[in-house]
C-alpha cells in the first residue's frame, strides 16, 4: 500500500475539492492507479483489494457531488446558480466512468499489464451512473424554473403594472 502514498494529492483533491477541481484530478488519478497496478505485484494480484480502491474512490466522489448539490437547498438558489453546480456534478460523474474506460482501455493495449477486468465493474459505477441521471432530472427542471422566471420577468411586470403579486408567487 506503500505505492497508495504517491497518491495522496490526488486523494486529497478528490475529498476536500470543488467539483471542478476533482474533475480536473481524474485524469492523474487513474493514471497513478495504472501505474500503481502496473508495478506493485501487491496489488496486481489482488484484484479484491484494487476494485476496493476504485470502488471508495467512487463513493467519495459521489458524496461529494450529493455535499455540494443537496436537494432541500439547491432548489432555493437562483436557477442559473444552481444550474452551473448541477453541469458541474453530471460532467464530474461521467469524467469519472470516461476516464477509467480510458485508463482500462490503454492496460488492455498494452500486452504486458494484467488486464482491469473486475467482477464488480458494474457496481462500482452503477451509483454514479444513478446520481448522473437523477442530476440530469435536476437539469431539466432547473432549466424549466428558469424558464418560467424568464416569463414573470420584467416584461410581464411592466404589463401588469402590480409587481408585488408577481414577486409574491416567484418567493
Amino acid at each position: 500500500m506503500k505505492f497508495l502514498t504517491t497518491l495522496e494529492r490526488q486523494f486529497k483533491n478528490i475529498t476536500h475539492g470543488d467539483l471542478k477541481a476533482i474533475e480536473d484530478t481524474l485524469a492523474s488519478l487513474l493514471n497513478g492507479l495504472k501505474l500503481i497496478w502496473t508495478i506493485s505485484r501487491h496489488i496486481n494480484q489482488n484484484d479484491e483489494k484494487f476494485q476496493d480502491i476504485l470502488e471508495a474512490i467512487s463513493n467519495e466522489i459521489c458524496q461529494r457531488v450529493k455535499e455540494k448539490i443537496d436537494i432541500k437547498k439547491i432548489f432555493k438558489e437562483k436557477p442559473h446558480n444552481a444550474l452551473e453546480v448541477i453541469k458541474q456534478g453530471i460532467s464530474l460523474l461521467g469524467r469519472w466512468k470516461d476516464e477509467y474506460d480510458k485508463t482500462k482501455t490503454a492496460i488492455e493495449q498494452e500486452s504486458t499489464i494484467t488486464r482491469w477486468d473486475f467482477p464488480k465493474y458494474k457496481e462500482i459505477f452503477l451509483r454514479p451512473k444513478h446520481m448522473r441521471s437523477v442530476l440530469e432530472n435536476f437539469r431539466e427542471a432547473m432549466i424549466a424554473l428558469q424558464e418560467f422566471y424568464a416569463i414573470l420577468g420584467p416584461d410581464l411586470k411592466a404589463v401588469v403594472g402590480s409587481t408585488q403579486s408577481i414577486e409574491s408567487r416567484i418567493d
